[in-house]
């Protein structure tokens, strides 16, 4: 056995990019406007909640509307067998403001971590 042939990769998973990092990637080209939630981060480690669809992520600082908005509707959101959409906005020529938006997908929230909880994953039925 000889360590120098072996081969590995890295354990680690790649993060998405933020939403900013996929708007420069995709500059040009047709996106879809509106993008499933698949899991929110809550302010724990961070002072900010963070939003991850399948093709980004959106850092909302609590203070802001959109984090002081996520922080009073948490609890019906993850209650709720509905998904939640994030639409993308264009506002004079530009696109990257955001809005939380139904989707008519169903499925649960399931809780990430415990005691405290870091955050929901959706789960489709």
């Amino acid at each position: 056995m000889d360590i120098f042939n072996d081969k590995g990769w890295s354990s680690e998973e790649e993060k998405l990019p933020t939403l900013r990092q996929y708007l420069k990637k995709t500059e040009g080209k047709d996106i879809p406007k509106r993008f499933l939630v698949t899991l929110i981060w809550i302010p724990n480690k961070f002072p900010q909640y963070t939003i991850e669809c399948d093709k980004f992520r959106v850092p909302v600082p609590s203070k802001c509307p959109l984090g002081k908005s996520l922080s009073n509707h948490l609890d019906s959101i993850v209650d709720s067998d509905m998904a939640l959409s994030v639409s993308l906005l264009e506002t004079e020529g530009k696109t990257g403001n955001i809005v939380f938006t139904k989707s008519k997908e169903k499925g649960r929230w399931n809780s990430i971590g415990d005691d405290p909880i870091l955050g929901w994953r959706f789960v489709f039925e």
